[in-house]
């Protein structure tokens, strides 16, 4: 028997936020644990395990996003919101 290739069809793309934290001291000695916005990885599920595909800094990123979606908004045209008359 040959060696067929395993192909998956239909696979979905999804993304997720994965945090990353610090641990810091002040000058007390005293210790600290702050959260950071890590990463955001782009993946797909094969037969129910994660395959990352991309792994990007989530500051950036979500920043970017926050631009096109601000700039997106900015280029709609403006809604008509004058009220109907009143209906006798």
């Amino acid at each position: 028997m040959a060696d067929e290739p395993v192909t998956h069809d239909n696979l979905q793309l999804f993304g997720r936020q994965v945090f990353d934290s610090t641990v810091e001291e002040d000058e007390n000695g005293t210790r600290s644990t702050r959260s950071l916005p890590g990463f955001y990885e782009i993946y797909t599920q094969i037969d129910g395990v994660d395959v990352v595909i991309d792994r990007r800094k989530a500051p950036g990123l979500l920043t970017d996003i926050a631009r096109a979606q601000k700039a997106k908004a900015d280029a709609a045209p403006p809604s008509d919101e004058t009220p109907a008359p009143p209906a006798e």
